[in-house]
């Protein structure tokens, strides 16, 4: 039997961290903080770059600055880590900056009618992904890839590239800290990255929310104009192709749905697969994993109201999405629904491809049989949850999620 995790065993244990967080609350020391021109330098010095290209990056990283320090109840390992991964992403977007500026070849690059996966978090978003990865001729991003993006992985070491051990390392670490955390969404070198991991380049992603709880800056995102970010994802696909060419880029980022317009503004051409599932087991499921992030970094933060930010925040997703299909023509979407890809996952397949007129290529077919019959369930430990711990009630969830629920014929499941 599984050992099973709810959000409050992701507390970090570790008595480095502890006698850390112990002496935080003690002394009132301030660590390094958010000033954002330190952490520009920061970055700068670690990339040893000075050029971040335009500057759509800097209102992003200034909202999220002042945000932290009141909102999110960061212990000090917690603002160590925050300021740490912003620091990163802004060093990966120098490097990324830089290395189009030297090889400006690579904007001759195409980025050809991606597939990209939308949905609700907790929807299936991540199996689905998986599933289309196996396709022989797609590529998805990696986790080591978003970590440490340039230079480009080159074909003849793509599979011994000494960033791969590093980014393990780095992974492994944060794993055994808290190991729930695995539980919640399985971290490996080489398995496929969210998309949210490659906007952090561009300063304008979720990713930076499960870092510390900022509802000042999560709402000016869901208002920001994501299409530089969106231009600069682009430009790191075409520098990865660049030195590994791809069939199809195989994407995926439940953030998506907040930002179709500007997505489909950049990749006109993208084939969007929407998997939708009961908005009573996403949205607890979504709280719990929220809390279970946060709780490793944060404290005193009310579940409660981690739960109403992000309930009301995938209404909202929800909602514009489906506006935005229904008011643009010729937009390729693909409806999925969660309980029919668990029942038949190659008949699903089968039928995202059957939308695009293309087969299921048969090896493909294939390797879907295999992972679905072989892959470990439960690896990590079972992920468990209640809506009542976090002021969640179905009747309220399905009151608030009424018009998606009709708009995509989205049924019950079990409850």
């Amino acid at each position: 039997m599984p050992r099973e995790f709810t959000f409050r065993d992701a507390r970090v244990r570790s008595p480095s961290v502890l006698a850390l967080n112990a002496f935080g609350r003690v002394t009132g020391f301030p660590w390094r903080g958010f000033d954002a021109d330190a952490i520009v330098a920061d970055a700068r010095r670690h990339a040893g770059l000075d050029d971040p290209g335009d500057g759509s990056w800097r209102e992003p990283l200034d909202v999220l600055c002042d945000a932290l320090p009141g909102e999110s109840g960061l212990t000090s390992f917690g603002r160590t880590a925050a300021r740490a991964g912003i620091v990163g992403a802004l060093a990966n977007r120098l490097r990324v900056v830089d290395w189009a500026a030297r090889h400006p070849e690579v904007h001759d690059e195409r980025v050809e009618r991606p597939w990209v996966i939308v949905g609700m978090p907790r929807t299936g978003t991540s199996l689905l992904s998986f599933l289309m990865e196996l396709d022989p001729h797609a590529r998805t991003p990696t986790q080591w890839e978003a970590l440490d993006p340039i230079p480009p992985p080159e074909l003849a070491t793509y599979t011994t590239d000494p960033r791969i051990a590093a980014a393990s390392r780095q992974l492994a670490q944060l794993t055994r800290l808290c190991p729930p955390l695995n539980a919640l969404h399985p971290m490996d070198a080489g398995l496929a990255a969210e998309d949210v991991s490659i906007l952090m380049y561009g300063m304008r992603s979720w990713q930076f929310e499960t870092l510390a709880f900022a509802p000042g800056y999560g709402r000016w995102l869901d208002a920001a104009d994501m299409r530089p970010t969106y231009a600069l994802f682009r430009t790191v696909l075409q520098i990865w192709q660049s030195t590994l060419p791809v069939g199809v880029w195989s994407l995926k980022c439940p953030q998506h749905l907040m930002h179709l317009d500007a997505l489909l503004d950049v990749f006109p051409d993208a084939r969007l697969v929407w998997i939708h599932r009961d908005p009573v087991r996403a949205v607890g499921s979504l709280a719990s994993m929220v809390m279970a992030y946060l709780t490793t970094s944060s404290r005193g933060l009310e579940p409660a109201r981690v739960a109403a930010y992000w309930t009301e925040r995938m209404v909202a997703a929800v909602d514009r999405a489906s506006r935005v299909l229904a008011d643009r023509d010729g937009v390729s979407c693909v409806h999925v629904h969660y309980e029919d890809l668990m029942k038949d996952p190659v008949r699903t397949l089968r039928g995202v491809r059957a939308a695009s007129g293309e087969p299921l290529d048969p090896l493909h077919q294939r390797r879907i049989e295999v992972f679905m019959r072989t892959r470990p369930r439960d690896l990590y430990g079972r992920h468990v949850y209640r809506l009542e711990d976090f002021g969640l009630t179905a009747s309220a969830i399905d009151e608030r999620f009424a018009s998606y629920v009709r708009c995509h014929d989205v049924g019950p499941e079990a409850r």
